[in-house]
């Protein structure tokens, strides 16, 4: 069984950029390198390979501010109080450094050198799983990013599904699951096991827009924009992809920051 740990942070500055996901990776890794360097670098580098090629990382996060204003493309601190959530199924690798990072060095900076945001960790929750069913109902609290390569033009993109492309989503997912299962317990669960994954209907309908569009490190080279769902959604089938899902992220980009879930009886 995973772990999922809660950082309770206190920032003094007054802002944070929008399209922070970039740099609160490369902080993880930063606070990882601490616990192993080894491994830190083995994760950012290459991380868990299928046959196949596909590479996971077998974690997620994702950061939530009490109170913001957004300015510009950036967000004003109204409160001083954040949290950090970190979730892997690989406790003694992953969990176990990232905790010795955080004590090594009892904060976080994202940003430049110059001009960046500055956290405390004030102290660190070992947040208790839920009790994983065939039938569960989660809340994203990072946007969830499914994509697939399509040919436009001539030319090979990426294409990111939104609520409406569901069916394909859940061909994705299924095999998304599936393979981060795989590499974390060394068992092929194809064609033995599967989930149905269905949007939250009602709580879409009663909004303009669940899309995010997230721009990943907007000031380098490899500036790209990723779109990402924020809604409920239904998922049903294999206790063991649900817990996995839960543990590593479901969908893509997971080690960027996207497709971590809670259930709604989790106190965050």
């Amino acid at each position: 069984m995973g772990m999922r740990l809660k950082f309770n942070l206190k920032t003094n500055s007054n802002y944070i950029a929008a399209n922070f996901y970039y740099q609160l990776s490369a902080a993880i890794y930063k606070l990882l390198g601490f616990g192993s360097p080894e491994f830190s670098k083995f994760l950012h580098d290459k991380g868990y390979q299928l046959l196949s090629g596909k590479t996971y990382k077998l974690f997620t996060f994702s950061m939530m501010f009490r109170k913001v204003a957004p300015i510009d493309n950036k967000f004003r601190f109204i409160s001083r109080d954040a949290e950090l959530f970190i979730s892997s199924p690989n406790v003694d690798d992953f969990i176990k450094n990232f905790f010795v990072g955080s004590v090594w060095q009892s904060y976080i900076r994202l940003g430049s050198e110059h001009q960046y945001a500055h956290f405390d960790i004030v102290n660190t929750e070992n947040l208790p799983p839920p009790e994983f069913s065939s039938k569960m109902k989660f809340k994203l609290i990072s946007p969830l990013v499914i994509s697939k390569p399509i040919e436009l033009r001539g030319r090979l993109q990426t294409y990111f599904l939104r609520p409406e492309d569901e069916e394909e989503a859940n061909r994705i997912l299924n095999q998304n699951l599936i393979n981060k299962y795989q590499l974390f317990y060394n068992e092929d669960l194809t064609g033995k096991a599967e989930v149905k994954f269905r949007w939250d209907w009602d709580y879409i309908n009663k909004r303009d827009r669940v899309t995010k569009k997230i721009t990943l490190d907007p000031h380098g080279t490899g500036a790209n924009d990723v779109i990402g769902i924020v809604a409920p959604f239904y998922i049903e089938g294999d206790p063991r992809l649900i817990e996995i899902g839960y543990e590593a992220g479901f969908g893509n980009k997971n080690s960027m920051g996207f497709g971590m879930a809670s259930t709604f009886q989790e106190k965050l």
